[in-house]
């Protein structure tokens, strides 16, 4: 009998010591949307199309992954007391489809990992992170200073992407070329295989480091045919939360090095990319403003196995000693009036293209919002929004901008 009592204090005090629990959270964003893109070349399926055809109007239930008004999305959180104030946990985050045919693969309702991390935690000496995780300046960005909450509706420069030709000029025929298209965007890095370190906060600051690194070896049975792909992520951020008052201070750097096939021995194309990320919010209790600004600037050193072969389009790639350079502020503001609240932001930024001898571009971006949440409940509401992001540049003749105008309903879990 005394055994068996001995037994049985000894394993509740085991269950004591490592105590775990297991949660699923989420939120189910499921709307309709209106969205119109001038200077698209990605609708059509011809080589060439008429000019004043480059406008792309799509119509759409929208919910699938990261668009509409927030992201749907679900989350499973484990975690376990170890004892000593030291507790281990592990977090798996996913966008989650609704429509039956996501925007990762047809019919599967869970799509691509956002984040899937271990951690280690102690209250005293901080918490270390391993695994696919959102970077320091994504950390920031979407933790402080976002302006409204908005997926990938538009109208935020941090995340601004156009799908446009937009340097090409009409053709004798009145045809622009679709094969050129290119990308504008805001061109920043949202997730990482990284390590992770967070130290305790202390009178409300609290700092955070992150290191990640990938290499891609590649041999063949030819002769010298092997090829090179180094690529490290080293980043620092630094938070303050007191009372009112959220800032944060992010700064990475992400450098890519790699050798072409056949001259492995050679490192020929190296692409540095430094960002540094300002954001904050204060709460004046009867209306929320928030800031964020950034500047993205990469350069491009290529040895001479790969000059002739970059491409040297306006608004892409570039040849050796180029560089590219994002630069914008988003400012916003959210207000609630009973169960409505009122969101509005404005942003402007610059995107700046400089090559060593084939000339320079310029674009100016521009974006506003506008939206409203009304709630149901503390987890149900209703929303709608509109924005509209613009760019303008020299020798422009097509316009490039993106509409977006849209509705849903919203459920957080």
């Amino acid at each position: 009998m005394a055994i068996t009592l001995v037994a049985i204090a000894a394993l509740a005090a085991f269950g004591a010591q490592a105590q775990s629990s297991v949660s699923l959270t989420g939120n189910i964003d499921l709307g309709y949307a209106v969205t119109t893109e001038k200077g698209s070349s990605t609708a059509v399926n011809t080589n060439e199309v008429a000019a004043d055809a480059t406008t792309r109007k799509q119509s759409r239930p929208l919910g699938n992954g990261a668009e509409g008004w927030t992201s749907s999305q679900v989350v499973m959180t484990i975690n376990e007391d170890i004892g000593g104030g030291v507790k281990a946990g592990y977090v798996l985050d996913m966008n989650l489809s609704s429509w039956g045919a996501g925007a990762d693969s047809a019919n599967q309702g869970l799509g691509t990992q956002r984040q899937s991390f271990l951690s280690l935690s102690d209250a005293k000496l901080g918490e270390v992170r391993a695994g696919y995780q959102y970077t320091l300046q994504d950390q920031i960005q979407g933790g402080v200073g976002r302006a409204t909450p908005t997926g990938n509706v538009g109208g935020r420069i941090q995340n601004f992407s156009f799908n446009t030709d937009p340097n090409r000029a009409a053709l004798a025929s009145g045809k622009v070329n679709r094969e050129g298209y290119e990308v504008i965007s805001a061109g920043n890095v949202t997730r990482a295989n990284a390590f992770q370190y967070a130290s305790p906060v202390f009178s409300g600051f609290q700092g955070m480091v992150q290191y990640a690194t990938v290499a891609d070896d590649k041999t063949s049975t030819t002769a010298n045919a092997g090829g090179k792909a180094d690529g490290k992520l080293t980043a620092v951020a630094a938070k303050y939360s007191q009372g009112p008052l959220n800032l944060g201070l992010a700064y990475q750097e992400l450098v890519s090095d790699a050798a072409t096939y056949g001259t492995a021995a050679t490192k020929d194309l190296k692409v540095t990319t430094k960002d540094t990320t300002f954001a904050a919010n204060y709460d004046f209790q009867v209306a929320k403003v928030f800031l964020n600004t950034f500047t993205r600037k990469s350069d491009v050193a290529a040895g001479t196995g790969m000059n002739g072969t970059i491409d040297t389009s306006a608004w892409g790639l570039f040849k050796n000693n180029g560089s590219l350079k994002r630069t914008g502020t988003d400012l916003g503001v959210s207000a609630p009036f009973g169960k409505t609240t009122v969101f509005a932001a404005y942003g402007s930024g610059k995107y700046t293209i400089d090559t060593d001898n084939t000339g320079s571009g310029d674009a100016k971006i521009k974006g506003r919002l506008l939206g409203a949440t009304y709630d149901f409940s503390k987890r149900t509401s209703l929303n709608a929004y509109y924005a509209f992001t613009k760019a303008t540049y020299e020798g422009q003749v097509n316009e490039a901008s993106k509409k977006n105008v849209g509705f849903g309903l919203r459920h957080q879990f």
